[in-house]
């Protein structure tokens, strides 16, 4: 799946991210809205994650969905 189809398919797919990324708040999940930065942030902030493995964890999962 590309980013821009996360984005308008965000409802279906804010779920399959609480699975992978249990620690990311439900609140946080709706604002985050599909959007790859905002994500990328939120697993830098609740995973400790730098920033460059936060965008390979994050785009590496948006591959896995189809």
């Amino acid at each position: 799946m590309e980013w821009a189809k996360v984005k308008t398919s965000w409802s279906a797919v804010q779920s399959k991210v609480h699975t992978k990324w249990d620690k990311l708040p439900e609140s946080e999940l709706k604002s985050i809205g599909g959007q790859r930065d905002a994500l990328v942030k939120s697993l830098e902030k609740h995973y400790k994650m730098d920033h460059s493995k936060a965008e390979k964890s994050a785009d590496e999962f948006v591959k896995t969905l189809s």
